[in-house]
This record gives C-alpha cells, structure tokens and sequence, in this order.
C-alpha cells in the first residue's frame, strides 16, 4: 500500500493534497482586497434566510406583470440582482441585492458561528453609478443572532425591540463621498458566537424606487 508521503514523492496528487489546496484557495477568496476573512460569503457556506420576514422581496420594476422572485422561481430568469448577489464575489456593474423602496432588510446564515470584530458594507462607486449612486444605503445597523431559535423569536417583536433578541453588532451611515466603495466599520464584539446577521437599511441616498447592496461581510479573527 502506498502512503500519501510516497504519492506526493512519486509525483500523484492525494485527495487531501487536493482538500488542503481547495480550503487555502478559498481562505484567499474570503479576504480579497480587504484582507479578512469573510464568513458572510456564498463560497464559504453562507446562505441567505429567505422568507419575507427575514429578507426583503427583490425589486420589482413599475408595471411588470410577474414580480422578480415570482420570475426566479418560474425559471424566467430576473431582470435585476437578488439577495445571494450581496454575498458572493461579482463585481459588475447591477452584480447587486435590488429591493423595493429606501429601506429593506438581509438575513444570512453564516458559513460558521463566529464572534464578529468588523463588517463591510459595498456599493458601486458613484464615478460608475447612474444618478450618483443614489440607490446606496445610507443609514443601516447590523444585529447578529447566536440561534436560529432567536432570530425567529426576534421577528415577533417590534422593529424597535427586534435587537434585544439579539447583538447590535454596528450602526453607522455608508458614505458615498468616500474615496472607497468598499467601507469597513468596526464591531463590538457580542458575548458569544454569532451564527446569524440581519442587515438592516435605515435609508439610501435619495432614491425613492429602489436600494441596492452590492456586498455585505462579515469579519473575524
């Protein structure tokens, strides 16, 4: 029987060889140019909760027979970006989570239970954004939840009292004047692990159809 050492030597390549270059491959994705590890991406194992409570329904454009995720469903294909778009690596212009309105909400289940230290939040540059980027989020907070069984019981309460089920993680303004789209904002970090987080955004920048969020991570050490 020939051990692994003596396939590497022999010039094979060994299903763990193979396992251990897949986990470092995506350990560098999970950074890009931010340089942490993104617990919040697709590619990771992180999933979007869907189901109106928890996440907003995708825009809609004025006059369209069949909503966005009614299209989706049916295999008709969308003429906008859905939720997974806020949590994977597209970059393109309209590579984006479109809901309806100044205001929406994200839920994802993160790859793992964590203790967040920082979150990011993206949007397209104004430079390329039509009407100077007004579909960004303005205003947000960002609530972690440590079980699936909290972030259920939160949905029960109030908006304004839907956090005590769980961590304000942060709240802060996204700042289009920035020199960066892609803005970091540091976290107090909750007591315990967090296996859930719930983007909430407050308002955009004026527009009155629609929001876009073209990345949310999530950080840890």
């Amino acid at each position: 029987m020939v051990r692994a050492s003596q396939a590497l030597d022999a010039g094979c390549t060994t299903r763990e060889y193979v396992d251990a270059k897949w986990s470092e491959e995506l350990r560098r994705q999970s950074m890009d140019e931010v340089g942490m590890r993104d617990y919040a991406l697709d590619d990771m194992g992180a999933k979007v909760v869907h189901g109106a409570a928890h996440t907003s329904a995708t825009y809609t454009a004025p006059g369209a027979i069949l909503s966005t995720d009614a299209k989706k469903k049916l295999g008709l294909g969308r003429d906008v970006g859905g939720p997974e778009d806020a949590i994977n690596t597209g970059r393109s212009k309209g590579d984006c989570f479109a809901f309806n309105g100044q205001s929406g909400h994200l839920t994802i289940k993160l790859a793992a239970p964590v203790v967040p230290t920082a979150v990011t939040l993206e949007h397209l540059s104004k430079v390329f954004s039509e009407k100077g980027g007004d579909s960004a989020p303005k205003e947000f907070r960002v609530i972690g939840y440590e079980t699936a069984e909290s972030l259920e019981a939160s949905q029960a309460l109030a908006e304004d009292e839907a956090a005590l089920e769980g961590h304000l993680l942060a709240q802060d303004s996204y700042d289009l004047d920035k020199q960066s789209p892609v803005q970091v904002f540091p976290v107090v970090g909750p007591p315990a692990p967090v296996a859930f987080v719930r983007l909430e955004v407050l308002s955009n920048h004026g527009n009155q159809d629609y929001t876009c969020v073209y990345r949310l991570r999530v950080h840890s050490e």
